[in-house]
């Protein structure tokens, strides 16, 4: 079953049980409610008519009261001395013991036989009060009909049973249009959701005017539809600037191997050279898009363990290639140890040092230090720097801000954007600060403690 069904079902049963509970309820209370009224109207004639004995006002007929109410008075030997007209000549309406408390009332299913009252509806509620008049005992009875009550709810009962349906129906119909109407949001939305596909997710689900839930939800899809567009397209663009930084190495690849198969003989040590880089090219584009790929995975490191930053950037200073310029100045490294995967940490140092040996003119800075609790590696050079606008640009795939960095003398444009990648599973950050040396100075802080594992 769906909602629509299910909320009207779910609203229609409870409604019938409120229902039903309530005209029960309702019924027990009015007729207690008259029982209580004819019950006090007994009580307060008998006070009545006591009061008329008292003070020796009694006739053999009593005054009209409330015409549903029979009434007597009886001496002790059981003679009726007095009694509504109804009843005159009749014997007592119940048996009673004459000794009894002065005011008390009781229940009968039925009174005295051949008494006029006996033709209403029984059970009847008789109020009996005694009175000491010297020798001569006297009691009043006056009784009335309960039955009364069962025909005021026997009229009401067809308004009842006829109602209640009526109201079920009612309830389960506005609750079936209701729902309707609520839902008719979620059925377009679900409509527009069935066409979109991985070649159209630029469509949106629509909106709501409403400011409740429906419209929260249709607002997170667009918000979930947003991502995933500009997911799919950073994935369709990775792929085309993959493509076509692979071509590269391989067009050249594909060169000197048909230079080398035309003089097989004459195969110099240049050749294998110029081979040997552009496989080394190759294979570091390949490493680098295998990397980028696993991250926005989520693929797992190394196990972190503690390693000592400066002496990974020592290392690599090492075996960084330069040709003796520019000149690195390590004078400022601290020992700092952190958290981390030791062989992706390299490859951070490693990629800022070259992208610094590339565009440096005679000297390069590298720095590690604690600054409020973390650990900071700053690479710095004298070279053209960046540009505050392009200083987060400069991280992103593919990117190359100086147009004279060709494929050959600048990379691939995927070494920053690598080492902000590990940085970031590092749960630390990557950015650029003024340099002090008029270039660019790159800074990468971590966390030294409770690192987490990158998962």
């Amino acid at each position: 079953m769906g909602i629509r069904l299910r909320t009207t079902l779910t609203t229609t049963v409870l409604a019938a049980l409120a229902l039903v509970v309530g005209a029960v309820l309702f019924t027990a209370a009015t007729r207690s409610r008259i029982e209580a009224t004819i019950t006090e109207d007994a009580r307060e004639r008998a006070v009545e008519i006591a009061a008329l004995a008292v003070s020796d006002q009694l006739s053999p007929v009593l005054a009209v009261g409330d015409p549903e109410l029979i009434a007597q008075v009886v001496d002790s030997e059981g003679q009726v001395l007095s009694s509504d007209q109804v009843i005159a000549g009749l014997s007592p309406m119940i048996d009673f013991d004459p000794a009894g408390p002065a005011m008390e009332v009781v229940r009968v299913e039925q009174l005295a036989e051949g008494q006029a009252a006996a033709d209403d509806a029984g059970p009847f509620v008789v109020a009996i009060r005694r009175l000491n008049q010297g020798r001569n005992r006297q009691t009043v009875l006056v009784a009335g009909s309960l039955g009364d009550a069962g025909d005021a709810l026997d009229a009401a009962t067809p308004l009842l049973s006829g109602g209640v349906p009526v109201l079920v129906a009612l309830v389960g119909g506005l609750t079936w249009i209701m729902t309707g109407r609520a839902l008719q949001p979620v059925e377009r939305m679900r409509a527009e959701a069935h066409s979109i596909s991985a070649t159209a997710l630029d469509k949106r689900v629509p909106v709501p005017n409403s400011r409740d839930e429906i419209y929260r939800l249709a607002v997170t899809i667009n918000e979930m539809l947003q991502r995933l567009e500009a997911s799919a397209l950073r994935q369709r663009q990775f792929v085309s600037d993959s493509s076509h930084e692979l071509k590269s190495p391989l067009a050249a690849l594909r060169t000197i191997l048909d230079v080398a198969e035309r003089n097989r003989e004459n195969v110099s040590s240049e050749v294998l050279a110029d081979l040997q880089a552009e496989v080394d090219r190759l294979e570091r584009l390949v490493n680098d898009l295998l990397y980028l790929a696993a991250f926005d995975e989520g693929g797992p490191l190394r196990p972190f363990v503690e390693v000592n930053l400066d002496e990974i950037v020592r290392d690599e200073i090492a075996s960084v290639h330069r040709n003796g310029r520019p000149v690195i100045d390590s004078s400022s490294l601290a020992p700092v140890r952190i958290l981390g995967d030791r062989h992706q940490l390299a490859r951070l140092v490693r990629n800022l040092l070259e992208n610094a040996v590339r565009f440096a003119g005679t000297g390069i800075w590298v720095a590690t230090e604690e600054v409020d609790g973390s650990a900071v590696l700053t690479v710095s050079d004298d070279g053209p720097g960046v540009t505050p606008p392009d200083r987060l640009r400069v991280f992103e795939r593919f990117v190359r801000l100086d147009e004279s960095r060709n494929r050959q003398s600048g990379g691939a444009g995927l070494g920053l954007a690598v080492a902000a990648a590990i940085a970031s599973a590092h749960s630390g950050e990557l950015g650029i600060i003024d340099s002090l040396h008029g270039g660019a100075s790159f800074r990468a802080r971590f966390p030294r403690r409770d690192c987490p594992k990158h998962n």
